[in-house]
């Protein structure tokens, strides 16, 4: 497995692959998992090491960690980080014995996919790849011009990747469309969405009556992701004159200066700011909330479906959700497990916050356990690992996989 930005649930947030991985070794399979020294959620490095591969075991998955620059901004410094990452994957080979029986690369850079590609080919092994986020079209849509040199060269690589997958594995709902229409072939397409490996999720704790109940928020500040709402709705719940809330916004970003300059122009006491933790380390917190806030921004790639960490992180803890979405698809709704409302409105999810903020304690808790219930019935990494398993076996015999894509998807 590679995936530039894969982590353990101990280190950060993004522990999808050693999830999945873990599901794997504990159905007999041996996993190499492959990822970047630099953390980019936290912004943090692993030790320094004279290494080419630095190891670590987590649930029995061979963790990789292969050495690239650090960086601290989103533009040179990470495309340099992304192009040395790709080639530390090229010299792969030089490492890893056995050879596997198949590569899996993710994206959403596609130079780590295109290097994955390229070690399949070399190892002669089956190659497939997962789009966690559809470049270069995302980009396109959050403002990067179609003509920028970035944007053709990822093209020209989409093009070149999809035909050539033995199978590819999107994590939205409705990507097919666009997958098919850039070169994927239908038949190898199948749909694994984000989930939550409950071995890491503490035991769920009932909330308690508050005279201020807390709204919890906790990501990145940037992206698809809209924080910044945050602010402008606490500022209209104060004006409202409602019930007595508390935010806490936990994580960091881009746009984290322009929220603290907001928050204390319009001299909002209430909200507090917290920097990023780890996976393991951010359910408590998010037992501690009354509601928990996924405001989103409105996107065109959003037309594809969302399969987001946050909401499934949430409803593990068994919390009301207020879901600013503008996606194809509405988890929140479908689970009965709190409001959602139009992205961008912070009218409109004031108005859901309210709604929640009037329930009691009881009504809310049993809003938060219908989220449970739905993650566990359809996000759970155990019974997802299952479903790969299948994908990765037809992939490795040359055939589609053993249970049809209607299944998988079911």
């Amino acid at each position: 497995m590679i995936n530039h930005y894969a982590s353990s649930p101990g280190r950060s947030w993004s522990a999808r692959h050693v999830s999945l991985a873990a599901g794997l070794v504990k159905r007999g399979h041996s996993v190499k998992l492959f990822a970047s020294s630099f953390d980019d959620c936290l912004m943090t490095r692993r030790p320094d090491s004279p290494k080419p591969i630095e190891w670590e075991s987590f649930a029995g998955v061979d963790i990789g960690w292969l050495p690239a620059p650090e960086y601290h901004d989103n533009s040179w410094g990470r495309g340099w980080n992304t192009l040395v990452f790709a080639f530390r994957v090229l010299q792969l080979p030089r490492h890893c014995h056995p050879f596997p029986d198949l590569v899996y690369a993710s994206t959403p850079s596609l130079f780590q996919a295109m290097a994955g590609l390229i070690l399949a080919r070399r190892l002669r092994v089956p190659f497939v790849l997962e789009i966690r986020d559809i470049w270069p079209q995302s980009l396109i849509d959050v403002g990067m011009s179609r003509f920028h040199p970035f944007i053709w060269v990822s093209a020209l690589i989409e093009r070149y990747l999809y035909p050539r997958a033995d199978a590819i594995i999107p994590l939205m709902p409705d990507a097919a469309p666009h997958l098919v229409a850039h070169g994927a072939a239908q038949d190898r397409i199948y749909w694994i969405p984000n989930g939550v490996n409950f071995d890491v999720v503490p035991p769920l704790t009932p909330p308690v009556k508050k005279d201020v109940l807390e709204v919890l928020y906790a990501g990145g500040f940037g992206g698809g992701n809209n924080p910044r709402v945050i602010v402008e709705t606490a500022a209209i719940l104060r004006q409202r004159g409602g019930p007595a809330l508390r935010f806490r916004i936990i994580g960091s970003g881009p746009q984290e200066a322009e929220m603290i300059a907001k928050r204390d122009a319009l001299k909002l006491d209430n909200i507090s700011f917290e920097p990023p933790t780890s996976r393991i380390r951010i359910y408590p917190r998010l037992s501690q909330a009354d509601i928990l806030l996924a405001p989103y921004s409105k996107l065109g790639v959003h037309r594809f479906g969302v399969s987001l960490n946050k909401l499934f992180d949430y409803m593990a803890v068994a919390r009301p959700i207020v879901f600013a979405n503008h996606a194809s698809n509405h988890p929140v709704r479908d689970a009965g497990c709190g409001v959602e409302c139009p992205a961008d409105d912070p009218t409109a999810i004031a108005d859901a916050i309210q709604i929640l903020a009037g329930m009691s304690v009881e009504e809310r808790w049993q809003m938060g356990l219908r989220g449970r219930h739905y993650v566990e019935q359809n996000h759970d990494f155990a019974h997802l690992a299952v479903k790969l398993e299948a994908i990765l076996a037809g992939a490795a015999r040359g055939t589609s996989a053993a249970v049809t894509v209607q299944q998988l998807n079911s």
